[in-house]
């Protein structure tokens, strides 16, 4: 679970991880190809069509997260167009692109908040060195500056 987020987060209950199989059959069946995508909020009708229960959005994307994280549904897709199976492996790129790309995003934060907190709490540069050696392991064309608040994009 993530602090601060233990209801979104908590692990699956076995009625969530019986939609998160519905979700799998319906995407698998339906879904393959970008042109098939299906956003969230259509997501979560077909779910209370089938269920008679309305799953909030952030329970919904930890049902799809353990598809894709399990392996249980290979080449789960999503972007600005919603969730669909990869159908082209330029499909997958662009997703994993926009993953990265977020991911980046949010290390982004992290230094900026850090620098901020050293600025005006002072402390150790533990955290700072963590977040960096995990920026520093993903692919990128342009690294954070030593201030870990330059733009990345």
């Amino acid at each position: 679970m993530i602090e601060t987020f233990e209801t979104e987060t908590k692990p699956l209950s076995n009625e969530e991880t019986m939609i998160s199989e519905f979700l799998r059959y319906f995407l698998e069946a339906r879904r393959e190809g970008k042109e098939y995508a299906i956003k969230t909020d259509s997501l979560i009708i077909e779910v209370r069509n089938e269920f008679g229960k309305t799953e909030p959005e952030s329970r919904l994307r930890k049902m799809l997260n353990r598809l894709r994280t399990n392996g249980e549904l290979p080449c789960l897709a999503s972007g600005g167009t919603g969730y669909y199976v990869a159908k082209r492996e330029e499909e997958m790129d662009e997703t994993l692109r926009s993953l990265r790309d977020r991911l980046k995003s949010q290390i982004h934060t992290i230094n900026c908040l850090e620098k901020q907190k050293r600025d005006k709490f002072g402390y150790d540069n533990e955290t700072v060195r963590d977040i960096n050696d995990l920026m520093d392991s993903l692919p990128d064309d342009a690294p954070l500056a030593e201030d870990g608040c330059r733009e990345l994009f």
